[in-house]
């Protein structure tokens, strides 16, 4: 009995060891995204991030910077400034000064049956 459970204990090693080896040799035949050659000529699909504000003038432009610093190429910033009444107009002028990706839809007037964040996100 003992000798049973030892032969195939030594087949189940033996095959998941046969496996691992096969595993492995597959593995160093992968190629990197990096060698891909004309990859980095790519600029890759256009990604917008719409940011819906209201009085963020606190906040709005850690966060507008952290998204303008991602290093994708084809990336848009628009935020949606929805009748803030603070310092947010001011401080996204300011940082559109410096960067073009960011870009400004102002909201002076909301429509009748809709709701602030909504209709933000709806007009960007």
């Amino acid at each position: 009995m003992m000798s049973l459970c030892l032969s195939l204990a030594a087949i189940a090693c033996t095959g998941i060891g046969c496996y691992l080896l096969v595993l492995a040799g597959g593995v160093t035949k992968l190629r990197w995204l990096g060698d891909v050659t004309g990859f980095a000529k790519f600029p890759g699909p256009r990604v917008s991030v719409i940011v819906p504000a209201c009085n963020e003038a606190e906040n709005i432009g850690q966060a507008v910077l952290a998204l303008l610093a991602q290093d994708y190429a084809n990336l848009e910033i628009l935020v949606v400034n929805d009748r803030s009444i603070d310092d947010t107009a001011a401080i996204l002028e300011r940082l559109r000064a410096a960067n073009p990706r960011l870009q400004i839809e102002e909201i002076n007037l909301l429509p009748e049956g809709w709701l602030g964040k909504s209709h933000a996100l709806a007009r960007g």
